[in-house]
C-alpha cells in the first residue's frame, strides 16, 4: 500500500466542538484525496488513494455519529 497520510491539527483546536455533528467529506484537490469535517478550516488528513481517505473518513464519522460524504475527482457528490 503506497498511501500518503498526512495528519493536520484540525481536531486540536478548542473551537472544533462545534464540528462534532458535522459530516465528513472526502474530496480530491491538489492531486490528493482529502478528509475534512464540514465547517473545519483544514483537512484532517490527505491520501494518495481514495479508498484510504474513505476508510479514514468512516473512522472519524463513526466516532462522532455523523456520515461520510464522498465526491468524485471532478467534484460531483456521490450517493
Amino acid at each position: 500500500m503506497s498511501a500518503i497520510f498526512k495528519k493536520s491539527d484540525e481536531h486540536d483546536d478548542e473551537s472544533n466542538t462545534d464540528l462534532l455533528d458535522n459530516d465528513v467529506k472526502v474530496f480530491f484537490k491538489e492531486d490528493e484525496w482529502k478528509v475534512q469535517t464540514q465547517g473545519a478550516k483544514r483537512p484532517d488528513s490527505t491520501f494518495s488513494h481514495k479508498q484510504d481517505a474513505i476508510d479514514r473518513a468512516k473512522e472519524i464519522a463513526q466516532n462522532k455519529n455523523s456520515k461520510v460524504v464522498r465526491y468524485t475527482k471532478e467534484g460531483k457528490k456521490q450517493d
